[in-house]
């Protein structure tokens, strides 16, 4: 009995012991299995070769997070992988669970347990970690199809790049300084340098450049999109006064270098290779275009504004002195417009002003104001559109004379011809002529002819009126004509004549210059008498006498 009593006494301690050690086991398992935490120890990290099968290439590398690598072994169970301590102190909430020392690591799964590479690592398996040595012991590892994985990748993968951006290289992270070659889907639209992966934009579009290990074949590569740019550019358009210049639309384009712009003056249509114009007051809108290739199309309208200037009109003199009969003249206008000017005489009586020229007759003496009125014309406006100037016209001062003897004496002789001695004189006066002693000579008042009478002495005077046009300071011209008689001669054929008494009655013949009357005497009538007028002798006796004749002028 006792025998057997403690034979069943050590089977209890043994069983329970073995029940003890299952629950151990389970719990364990348990604790294992339900311990979920990630421990995503390497981003970038993992480098996986398909050359061979993935559960015997398949390398643990620990990265920091300053980017170190450190390679473990192959992820197989029983294999022992080791963090340092300081690779424990970076990672910080890495995933590491110590509450049991059961640990999960893993990568980035997506369904069906495929992990699709992005830099990460993509290993899933268990293992125990020791706190203290900072060892994992891989417990178990499972090996999804893990697609392949590349030693070489572009940090981005899609570019949007504008056409004037210039050249430019995406970064590439090769890790081990493969020998790369770059290449460009469609160099019309991008080329690359083959070397150093420096891209130069030619074109519009969609482009992969692509980056070849030259031992492996593995390739990177990246979408560029090429965009059209943005053109840098400056309308002007005339917006202000007239001023007799043609004005378009001026296009300034600074960026790009290269481009063409065309016009139009209806939207749609750019026909014109010059940019249209204006030069009249008014408005003009113009069409453009600007095209460059890598840029995209500008389209705009401009409207040009001209408005009118202010312009002035001025006279050239404020006021002008003239004589009546002075010649037609024009006050000069200075007008820095287009207006219209009518002008305008205050007297048409004392001068006349032609309403389109300017131009002034002068009538009579007198002061008068012109005036010129203007109007707004097509390109300009006058603030003030009435200006005036006087005219004083005045009488001509003129003089009358007998020429060079006026004022002095004229002699002439009874019997001489009628004539008329000229005035000089300027004016347009009426002259009248007068006689002081028309016994002595007359003058024909119009003519100034004169006729001479007798011996004597008259005034001959010239007496002119002012006229209109002038006026006389001096209006009469006056000489003296002195009328003399002519020296005359008389005598008889012979001085001498011997007669008989008796002898018959004689006449004896007379021989006279002028015109006076002869008469006849006897010295001594008693030997003989004459006619006084008929010069007929008679005998009374023989006796000698004197047979005088007498001629009264």
């Amino acid at each position: 009995m006792k025998l057997t009593n403690k034979k069943i006494g050590i089977s209890l301690i043994t069983l329970i012991i073995i029940i003890i050690l299952i629950f151990i086991l389970a719990g364990v398992v348990i604790l294992s299995l339900s311990n979920n935490n990630p421990l995503e120890m390497a981003y970038d990290a993992v480098r996986i070769n398909n050359e061979a099968s993935v559960k015997q290439d398949v390398r643990l590398a620990l990265v920091t997070l300053q980017g170190e690598y450190y390679t473990g072994k192959y992820l197989e169970p029983g294999n022992v992988v080791t963090f340092p301590q300081y690779v424990r102190d970076k990672l910080e909430n890495g995933g590491i669970d110590t509450g049991n020392g059961i640990i999960k690591f893993s990568g980035d799964e997506n369904k069906d347990n495929e992990v699709i590479y992005e830099g990460k690592t993509g290993i899933v398996g268990l293992g125990t970690f020791d706190d203290l040595t900072g060892n994992i012991d891989i417990t178990e590892v499972n090996t999804p199809n893990i697609p392949k994985k590349h030693y070489i990748f572009f940090e981005q993968t899609k570019i949007t790049k504008n056409f004037d951006d210039g050249t430019f290289i995406v970064p590439i992270n090769n890790e081990y300084g493969l020998e790369l070659t770059y290449t460009s889907s469609n160099e019309a639209v991008a080329t690359v340098n083959p070397n150093t992966g420096e891209v130069t934009m030619v074109g519009l579009g969609e482009v992969i450049i692509t980056a070849t290990v030259k031992d492996t074949g593995e390739v990177a590569s990246y979408e560029l999109n090429i965009t059209e740019n943005s053109m840098e550019y400056e309308v002007l358009a005339y917006h202000n006064e007239y001023d007799g210049t043609p004005h378009g639309v001026s296009i300034v384009v600074t960026k790009p270098s290269e481009y063409t712009v065309r016009y139009g003056l209806e939207e749609g249509v750019y026909d014109l290779e010059e940019s249209p114009t204006i030069q009249t007051t008014g408005t003009m809108t113009i069409y453009y275009e600007i095209t460059a290739y890598g840029y995209e199309t500008i389209y705009g309208r401009e409207t040009i504004v001209i408005e009118k200037a202010n312009a002035i009109i001025e006279f050239a003199k404020s006021s002008i002195s003239k004589k009546v009969g002075n010649d037609n003249f024009i006050n000069s206008l200075n007008n820095t417009g287009d207006g219209v000017v009518s002008y305008y005489s205050s007297n048409a009586q004392i001068a006349e002003v032609n309403e389109s020229t300017g131009e002034v007759t002068i009538l009579s003496a007198g002061t008068i104001t012109v005036t010129a009125i203007v109007q707004d014309g097509e390109n300009y406006e006058y603030p003030e559109k009435t200006i005036t100037y006087t005219i004083d016209i005045t009488k001509n001062e003129s003089y009358i004379n007998f020429d060079s003897f006026d004022g002095s004496v004229v002699n002439k002789y009874v019997g001489d011809s009628n004539y008329t001695t000229e005035v000089t004189m300027t004016g347009d006066g009426k002259v009248t002529y007068t006689s002081s002693n028309e016994e002595v000579a007359t003058v024909d008042p119009q003519t100034g002819e004169v006729t001479i009478l007798s011996a004597g002495d008259t005034v001959i005077t010239a007496t002119v009126d002012d006229t209109n046009a002038s006026v006389y300071d001096e209006k009469t011209a006056s000489y003296t004509l002195r009328v003399s008689k002519n020296a005359a001669s008389i005598s008889f054929n012979s001085l001498s004549e011997t007669k008989t008494y008796g002898d018959a009655s004689f006449t004896k013949t007379v021989t006279k210059t002028g015109d006076g009357t002869v008469t006849y005497s006897s010295s001594n009538s008693e030997v003989a008498t004459v006619n006084s007028s008929s010069r007929r002798s008679n005998y009374n006796r023989c006796w000698n006498f004197k047979y005088n004749c007498y001629s009264s002028g």
